[in-house]
């Protein structure tokens, strides 16, 4: 499918059309939306993920945004004329074929453009009223002032390894880096990927990371070391790493900065939503 339909848009369809059939019970309204009885069901009691579902509308509330008004039917209508024409060329049958071999019915395609555009609504008006800050010169700021740090990484992949030739692997690397071999030797050595193999991470040699855009523990350890601190070993989702920080300038930071900023701005957007999660009840 296009790239407009992530999975979880798929399944953000589904349940939108579910809640569409027939006249079950309203379990809430959240942004003009009707979460109903059958659809609630579907999260199991996951009342994160029902919240998650629900924040998009609850959001749009608090902007302004009225779904069911004709400012957003237009804006809708004109959104998925704009994908099939870009993505099918006004083709109908090029549209129903790929539908088709997706399993998704046109009414689930109409949904997911729908959520899309909404999506892209909240995010401008969230731009122009400065809750997301786009412009890089302010980012940039931002960014050398603890927003960001620059690593360079050793990781060593679960997918390649046993549990315990993963820590002998890992333990050797930190223990060379401790007898004084270059971190940039032992990474060649050591690392699984990314920068040791060939990869180009966004500076070339080394990642400059965005607080709040990266998992959890990874961030916490980047981002609590001095420049040119050497982490000790910690784990990740997908293996075990030591990571060094480095000094980071702005002519460092000149050759991606579009990238970051763009970055950073999905991200904040990204945590919007996830507090507008929070506040539903």
């Amino acid at each position: 499918m296009k790239k407009f339909i992530s999975y979880i848009s798929v399944i953000i369809a589904v349940l939108l059309t579910l809640s569409s059939c027939g006249a079950p019970k309203t379990v809430m309204t959240v942004g003009g939306y009707e979460l109903t009885e059958d659809v609630d069901a579907l999260f199991n009691g996951d009342e994160a993920l029902r919240n998650s579902f629900l924040a998009p509308y609850a959001l749009a509330q608090e902007v302004g945004i009225d779904i069911e008004s004709d400012d957003f039917r237009d804006a809708v209508s004109a959104s998925l004329q704009r994908v099939f024409t870009a993505d099918y060329g006004a083709n109908e049958e090029a549209l129903d074929d790929e539908l088709e071999q997706m399993g998704i019915s046109r009414e689930v395609y109409e949904k997911i453009v729908e959520q899309d555009t909404l999506k892209e609504l909240l995010y401008d008006e969230l731009t122009k009223n400065g809750t997301i800050e786009t412009d890089e010169s302010v980012l940039l700021e931002k960014f050398l002032s603890g927003e960001a740090v620059r690593v360079k990484r050793i990781l060593v992949l679960y997918s390649n390894h046993e549990k315990a030739e993963a820590d002998e692997r890992i333990n050797e690397a930190a223990e060379r880096v401790a007898l004084g071999t270059p971190f940039e030797t032992v990474m060649k050595d050591y690392a699984e990927y990314d920068l040791a193999k060939g990869d180009i991470g966004n500076l070339g040699d080394s990642f400059v990371l965005l607080r709040g855009n990266t998992e959890e523990s990874y961030e916490e350890v980047c981002f609590s070391l001095a420049v040119g601190e050497v982490s000790d070993v910690f784990e990740t989702s997908v293996g075990l790493c030591i990571v060094k920080r480095y000094p980071m300038t702005a002519e460092d930071i000149a050759p991606i900065l579009s990238d970051l900023a763009s970055s950073y701005s999905e991200g904040r957007f990204a945590s919007i939503l996830d507090e507008a999660a929070g506040k539903i009840g």
